[in-house]
C-alpha cells in the first residue's frame, strides 16, 4: 500500500513537471532569489560609479625607442630628419606615416601596431592622474589649449564614435614612448592616404558633420588660439582616402562626449537586447546584461571584476601575468572580459560571438574607452573561424597569448578551431552543474582537439550563479613547435610549465 502511494506520488509529479510553465520552476525560482540578494547587494553597495576617475580603463603601453633626445621634445623634429624619417609637423603634433623601415628607425614595438599604423607625437600632452597618459581621469583644465582638448579620457570615447561612423580614422592606442629620459605621448592612428578633396565635397561632408554634432552626443570643443577655432574649414584636415573615396577628418583634437554618462546609459539599455544571455529575470528587470560593465553598472548575471579577480589568482598561482599578451576570448559576449586583461595591460584583445552580439560588444567597448581589441562576428564551430578573425599584426604575439574559453563548452564543445591558433594556456570555465570531478573527463575531451596538460582549478562564484569550476591548461610543446609558429620564448616558458605541473595538477587557490 505504501509502495503504491510513493509510486503514485511519483507519477503525480513527474506529471506536474511536464505541465508547460511548471516545467523548471524550481530552477527558475532560484536564480530569481539569487538575482534579488544580488540586486540588493548592489543598491547597498552603490549601483553605478561615477566618470571621471573611477570607471577602470585599458592600461597605456610603455615602448621604448631606437633614439634618445638630448634636447627635449624640441628637438624631435630635427632627429627625425637626422635619422631619415619622413614626418610632418604641425602646430601641436609631429606626425609620422607608415614608411619602410619605420621599425627600425624609430622602435621595434612599431610592428605591434597593423601596417597601416601612423604615429601622432604630442609636443605636449593633457593633464593625466599619473605619470604616463592616463587613459582616464578629470578633465584638469576644460579651456586647456594643449596638443587635446581636455584628457586623453575625453578623445577616446569621442574618436571611437567618429570612427564608427566613418568620419574620422581609427584610433589604434594612446601610447607612451621613452626616447632615452625623454617621455614622448603618442597617438598610435589609421593612416588615410588620399588627397585633399573638391571644394564641393568638403563642404558637404562639413554639412552632414555639422548635422551629426547639432543631434548629439558629440560636441565640437573650439580651442581659442587655434587656426580654426570656431569649426572646422576645408584645411589639410580632410582628407579623400584613395582606398574607399570617402572624406576623413584625420584630426580628433576638438571633438568629445557632451554628456558621456547619458550616452552610455542609453547604450546599456539598448545592449540588454543583444547580449543577454539566458532566461529573463524578474529581478534584473526582463533581459538584462550577462557581464556587468565595471565601474558602471552592476546590473548583470556575471559579476565581471569578481569574476576576473578569480582568473587572475588562477593564472598568479602558475605564474603567468597578462602584461604585453595577447588575450583570445571565445564567446567574448559583451567584451568584458577583454576589457579587465586590458586594464591589467594585455597588449590586445580578441573575442569571436555571434555577429549581434559582438556589433554591441565593439560599441561598449569603444564607448568605455578601450581601442586595443578587435570583436569577431563568427560561427565558431566553423575551422578556420577562429584564425581567421585574428589579425596579422598579432601573428607574432600569439605563441605566448592567453585563450579564454569561459562557460561555453555546453554551447559549442571544444571547437577545432582552438587547434588553429598558437596559443600558450587556456582559462576554462565548466557549467555551474559541473564540478571538479567532471574536469579530466573534459580535459580529455580538449586533448582531443589540442594537446595540453591541466596545471590548476579551483571552483568560483560570482553574480546570480552558483559555483563552478576554473582550470587552467597548458598547451604542450610537441604540439606547438616552431613549425607551428611557437618561439624559442614560448617554449622555454612551456617547458617551465609543464615541469610546474607534475606538482601542482589539480590544486585549489580560492574557495
Amino acid at each position: 500500500m505504501i509502495l503504491n502511494q510513493s509510486s503514485s506520488r511519483h507519477r503525480l509529479l513527474d506529471f506536474i513537471r511536464r505541465i508547460p510553465g511548471i516545467r523548471g520552476l524550481r530552477t527558475h525560482a532560484a536564480w530569481e532569489m539569487r538575482a534579488l540578494f544580488n540586486v540588493i547587494r548592489s543598491r547597498i553597495s552603490g549601483a553605478k560609479a561615477e566618470f571621471g576617475g573611477h570607471a577602470p580603463a585599458q592600461r597605456p603601453l610603455h615602448w621604448t625607442c631606437s633614439f634618445t633626445l638630448e634636447g627635449g621634445v624640441s628637438t624631435l623634429s630635427a632627429e627625425f630628419s637626422r635619422l631619415g624619417i619622413h614626418h610632418n609637423e604641425s602646430a601641436h603634433a609631429i606626425y609620422v606615416p607608415p614608411q619602410a623601415g619605420l621599425a627600425g628607425m624609430l622602435g621595434d614595438f612599431v610592428c605591434t601596431y597593423p601596417k597601416d599604423a601612423g604615429f601622432k607625437i604630442l609636443k605636449n600632452h593633457p593633464g593625466d592622474r599619473e605619470a604616463a597618459p592616463g587613459l582616464s581621469g578629470p578633465r584638469s583644465d576644460p579651456e586647456s589649449d594643449n596638443a587635446l582638448v581636455g584628457t586623453a579620457w575625453d578623445l577616446i570615447p569621442a574618436a571611437n564614435f567618429l570612427y564608427e561612423r566613418n568620419i574620422a580614422p581609427r584610433l589604434y592606442d594612446i601610447t607612451r614612448l621613452h626616447a632615452g629620459q625623454v617621455p614622448l605621448t603618442a597617438l598610435v592612428v589609421q593612416h588615410i592616404s588620399g588627397a585633399a578633396p573638391s571644394a564641393p565635397e568638403c563642404r558637404a561632408f562639413l554639412s552632414s558633420l555639422r548635422h551629426l554634432l547639432e543631434a548629439g552626443p558629440l560636441v565640437w570643443r573650439p580651442v581659442s588660439n587655434g587656426p580654426h577655432g570656431s569649426w572646422p574649414d576645408a584645411d589639410d584636415n580632410l582628407v579623400k582616402s584613395a582606398a574607399d573615396g570617402r572624406l576623413y577628418h584625420v584630426s580628433l583634437r576638438n571633438f568629445s562626449f557632451g554628456d558621456l554618462a547619458t550616452h552610455l546609459d542609453s547604450l546599456l539599455h539598448e545592449a540588454k537586447a543583444a547580449v543577454h544571455f539566458g532566461f529573463p529575470v524578474l529581478f534584473r528587470g526582463g533581459r538584462h546584461l550577462y557581464q556587468q560593465v565595471p565601474g558602471w553598472s552592476r546590473a548583470g548575471k556575471r559579476d565581471t571584476s569578481l569574476r576576473w579577480q578569480q582568473i587572475k589568482a588562477l593564472l598568479a598561482k602558475a605564474g603567468i601575468a597578462m602584461n604585453g599578451r595577447v588575450v583570445l576570448d571565445v564567446g567574448c559576449n559583451a567584451g568584458m572580459m577583454i576589457a579587465s586583461a586590458l586594464q591589467d595591460g594585455a597588449l590586445w584583445g580578441v573575442g569571436w560571438d555571434r555577429p549581434q552580439v559582438v556589433q554591441m560588444g565593439t560599441r561598449l567597448l569603444a564607448t568605455l574607452g578601450y581601442t586595443r581589441f578587435n570583436l569577431v562576428g563568427a560561427n565558431l564551430c566553423e575551422p578556420r573561424a577562429l584564425l581567421d578573425g585574428v589579425p596579422a599584426h598579432l601573428a607574432p604575439h600569439l605563441d605566448v597569448a592567453i585563450l579564454f574559453h569561459l562557460a561555453m563548452r555546453p554551447w559549442i564543445g571544444f571547437p577545432d578551431g582552438l587547434s588553429t591558433i598558437p596559443w600558450l594556456a587556456m582559462v576554462y570555465e565548466g557549467h555551474e552543474r559541473e564540478s571538479l570531478d567532471d574536469l579530466p573527463r573534459q580535459v580529455q575531451e580538449l586533448q582531443d582537439v589540442v594537446p595540453c596538460d591541466l596545471i590548476a582549478a579551483t571552483r568560483i562564484r560570482d553574480g546570480d550563479c552558483r559555483s563552478r569550476p576554473l582550470a587552467l591548461l597548458l598547451r604542450r610543446c610537441t604540439d606547438l613547435g616552431p613549425a607551428n609558429g611557437m618561439s624559442h620564448r614560448a617554449a622555454q616558458r612551456s617547458a617551465l610549465f609543464t615541469g610546474a605541473g607534475a606538482s601542482i595538477q589539480v590544486c585549489s587557490v580560492a574557495k
